[in-house]
């Protein structure tokens, strides 16, 4: 394959890549940048790492084009394999024919898998972002639409701020009190609650939601990083918050989420109240700020009652392919 003058050579990942990839990762993704110990952890040391889905495009020994590929190849607990699926977490290019180029060959990656239905990018859960940042990067978007990914859903990125001051809805203690007359109550879970928790989770929740929690919890996360509401010992709704991405992620820090109430307990305020708590739970560990990267927009509501305002936008984009 061919760029102007200059051979283009398209492989898998080989030991030594790394540098390479953390480099242009640092100069095409500007508002995104890595260091080797997230790039180690979130990619290399992946349970479904393929060095094939990793596709490298070089032009003589210079990376110009990279795309991360994942397809299951370990049952993510109660979501299984998820076969058919397909994930692009990480891609760019700086032009358009190499864009081509390494989405070609990530299409015939996700061929020879047995995947049609493909993503970019919300593999879990060592994803970095839900979509592309389509205002970041328009130039990644268009070569994504033009290899025949369409926009799927918009994810919203928000932040709040916690200190010095942090301002909770009026109507918040009200609720709570409701609350409790009604036998529920928010607080931290205690070791009778570990397997109600876990088993609340895996039947209303993604297993990307219960891997992060008893991964949490087996890393030795403090439970006070974790909020429950609970009638008696059956588990209604929970949150939790955790660091960034270094291997040190799951200590306390200022990524909120994931957070939920189960179905039937919604529209009663049960949410408000367990995010006041998760919230009072960050500023006392030392948190100024609170985040998360994924939410929609009719969620984005109940946040805003909190103070976080939107700072981002993704777009999640998909592809289907015929079998």
């Amino acid at each position: 394959m061919r760029l102007g003058t200059a051979a283009m050579n398209i492989r898998g990942y080989e030991s030594g890549d790394e540098q390479s990839i953390v480099q242009l990762w640092n100069s095409a993704l500007r508002n995104d940048p890595i260091n080797m110990p997230v790039f180690e952890r979130k990619i290399l040391l992946e349970p479904n790492f393929d060095p094939r889905g990793c596709i490298l495009a070089f032009e003589s020994a210079t990376l110009v084009g990279y795309a991360q590929c994942m397809v299951r190849r370990y049952p993510n607990y109660h979501d299984g394999l998820e076969q058919g699926k397909g994930w692009i977490t990480v891609f760019m290019a700086g032009t358009p024919a190499v864009g081509d180029a390494v989405l070609r060959s990530a299409g015939d990656y996700f061929a020879a898998k047995g995947a049609n239905q493909l993503w970019f990018s919300g593999f879990t859960p060592n994803y970095f972002w839900p979509g592309i940042d389509a205002s970041s990067y328009p130039h990644l978007h268009k070569m994504l639409l033009d290899a025949g990914y369409v926009d799927a859903s918009e994810a919203l990125a928000m932040d709040a701020p916690l200190w010095p001051e942090f301002r909770l809805p009026p109507d918040i203690d009200e609720i709570e009190r409701r609350l409790e007359k009604e036998g529920i109550v928010v607080r931290s879970p205690e070791t009778a609650d570990l397997v109600s928790l876990l088993d609340f989770l895996r039947t209303n929740f993604s297993a990307d939601w219960y891997r992060h929690c008893l991964d949490q919890l087996s890393a030795g996360a403090s439970k006070s990083q974790f909020t429950i509401a609970v009638r008696g010992r059956e588990v209604l709704g929970y949150a939790q918050f955790w660091d960034g991405d270094g291997y040190d992620w799951w200590g306390p820090g200022e990524h909120f989420g994931p957070f939920g109430v189960k179905e039937s307990q919604r529209g009663k305020g049960l949410g408000s109240v367990i995010l006041k708590r998760t919230l009072e739970n960050m500023r006392k560990s030392g948190s100024h700020h609170a985040f998360f990267l994924w939410t929609d927009r009719r969620a984005a509501r109940l946040y805003e009652r909190f103070g976080f305002r939107v700072s981002r936008r993704f777009t999640v984009m998909r592809k289907e392919v015929a079998g």
